[in-house]
């Protein structure tokens, strides 16, 4: 388990390795192993499993990989680790205005984006994958907090998570999965100083699970709260 250093005390960041166990069910681990080991990665940054809110992505026909949600007391239970994966509302990202409320999400190479808004103390984390940032998808998360919360991009606070740091995008001119988010952010206003990237290169890194080093059935995750 990592927890990273990160510009905000207030925000508590956990990142597992395979030693923390497969945090996405794959077949041949039950839920109720899965859950526990989301459960444990929760309880590192002090979060008890009833408040933590994961993203269920997924691949398939859809054509939107730009799904927002907000994360209030009334949605929590919708959103909540402990649900049958497939009742989970699909999502790209997620956010929350409430203190003790975590965002978990489970990751292989794509790129976990943690957004935090010392003003507004809006918390969001971002799902940035090759279908994600080919619709500018971490652009569209930062247009919604500006126009739905009235953030101002300029003053975000962010983080990016280990991932496949040399993974190209070929859509978008050959631009590795930091680079386009990078590029992302900046275009909807994000100041590059604000930007802490992980080095971790989970591709190379033996801690880490990579499908594209052919492990197709382990993930590890990203937990955030405040």
């Amino acid at each position: 388990m990592i927890k990273p250093d990160f510009s905000e005390k207030s925000v508590k960041i956990a990142i597992s390795t395979l030693a923390d166990g497969n945090m996405r069910i794959f077949g041949a681990e039950g839920k109720a192993k899965i859950i526990e080991n989301q459960s444990k990665l929760g309880a590192s940054i002090d979060l008890n499993r009833e408040n933590i809110a994961r993203i269920h992505t997924t691949y398939d026909a859809r054509t939107d990989y730009a799904r927002y949600f907000e994360i209030t007391r009334e949605n929590l239970k919708d959103f909540i680790i402990t649900k049958e994966e497939s009742t989970i509302p699909i999502s790209d990202g997620l956010y929350t205005k409430i203190q003790g409320v975590g965002l978990l999400l489970p990751i292989a190479d794509c790129l976990g984006i943690v957004v935090y808004d010392p003003e507004t103390e809006i918390l969001g984390l971002i799902h940035s994958g090759r279908q994600n940032l080919e619709q500018q998808g971490a652009a569209k998360f930062i247009q919604n907090l500006a126009d739905k919360e009235g953030v101002n991009p300029a003053g975000l606070k962010i983080y990016f998570s280990p991932c496949a740091r040399n993974y190209q995008i070929y859509a978008l001119d050959n631009q590795t999965i930091p680079e386009a988010a990078t590029a992302q952010l900046l275009s909807a206003g994000v100041n590059l100083e604000n930007i802490i990237e992980s080095e971790i290169d989970v591709a190379k890194d033996p801690r880490f699970p990579s499908a594209s080093s052919g492990d197709k059935t382990t993930r590890f995750a990203i937990v955030v709260a405040k």
